[in-house]
């Protein structure tokens, strides 16, 4: 079980980008809930490889949390833990998203009306020595 496909295209792998195991409990879990939290994911994120990894990354997290914790039993529901802790991950990706493609429309919008303040600046110069 170390490696299985998912809708013939992706496979959840056991330990994340960042090298951090998933718990054999968690990563049955993760595959139950896969098909669904994934194909979320892809919608929001418009991206099934950041998708796949932000869902690895969640699980090595859920599965850190787990490792630290004595009785695991403050977890009633892992399949719904890990679902709603992946849904805040990808909230928090489309987010910084978000904030990085205003951030480069404000500066574009800063730079185009600096090229015309200068350009109008050239005009007025210009006119003025005109007469």
């Amino acid at each position: 079980m170390a490696h299985q496909f998912l809708d013939g295209r992706f496979r959840i792998s056991p330990v994340d980008c960042r090298g951090r195991a998933i718990a054999p409990e968690v990563l049955s879990v993760a595959y139950e809930i896969s098909g669904r939290a994934l194909s979320h994911a892809e919608k929001v994120l418009d991206d099934p490889a950041v998708a796949l990894s932000a869902f690895e990354e969640t699980a090595a997290t859920v599965s850190r949390m787990l490792s630290k914790q004595p009785g695991k039993g403050n977890i009633r529901n892992l399949a719904g833990y890990l679902f709603r802790a992946f849904l805040r991950d990808v909230n928090r990706l489309k987010r910084r998203e978000l904030l990085l493609s205003c951030d480069r429309s404000v500066t574009h919008l800063l730079e185009s009306y600096a090229s015309n303040a200068w350009k109008e600046l050239e005009l007025k110069v210009l006119v003025w020595m005109s007469f």
